[in-house]
């Protein structure tokens, strides 16, 4: 039988130390500056990615990864994260990327 009763307070302070220890726990830290980013949407960030001779893309990073700091963006990366990869010549070359 469960008989231990929380207050309010009690759960709200467990749940901001629970919401502060994940985002803390990440093996990169990396600072992206406004002239690396394609576009800013509410869900996350669009990066622009050079690649072989002439190829660009853009890879998605979530909202949820990155932080604002005086304009620039400080994404948080672990390194078994997957990111999606998108070509601006063509779809086909689109795909999921891990974060190494």
């Amino acid at each position: 039988m469960n008989t231990e009763t929380f207050s309010v307070t009690d759960v709200v302070n467990q749940y901001e130390e629970k919401i502060e220890t994940v985002k803390n726990d990440f093996d990169y830290q990396v600072t992206i500056e406004p002239w690396q980013i394609d576009h800013v949407t509410a869900k996350g960030l669009y990066i622009n990615v050079d690649f072989g001779i002439a190829q660009r893309g853009v890879i998605f990073i979530g909202a949820y990864k990155t932080d604002e700091d005086d304009g620039n963006y400080i994404l948080y990366l672990k390194t078994n994260d997957y990111f999606y990869f998108m070509d601006t010549a063509g779809a086909a070359n689109n795909r999921f990327m891990m974060q190494k």
